[in-house]
């Protein structure tokens, strides 16, 4: 078993156990702070893939002002950053 796993493990039993972090620990070998890091990385991991994913429902339409080109391509969309970027979206 790799050292993730068994400190994975180790989380979801303590979760589990309902006892105090330095009651739980005991006899383990394990220090707080290798435990807390380990929680840490548990806890971002959860986190993460608890995060639902977008789909097009998350999305609104925005309209914005169009401007015709030469070439009649209308940008719908232009969004300016205080960093001198500059997006533009077309239809």
């Amino acid at each position: 078993m790799r050292l993730r796993e068994k400190m994975f493990s180790l989380i979801s039993d303590w979760k589990a156990s309902g006892e105090f972090k330095s009651k739980f620990l005991k006899g383990t070998g394990i220090s707080t702070a290798k435990f807390d890091y380990w929680l840490k990385k548990y806890n971002d991991l959860e986190s993460a893939s608890a995060k639902p994913c977008l789909d097009s429902r998350d999305f609104i339409h925005v309209g914005g002002v169009l401007e015709e080109t030469a070439s009649s391509v209308v940008a719908v969309l232009e969004l300016s950053t205080p960093g001198g970027i500059t997006i533009k979206v077309f239809e």
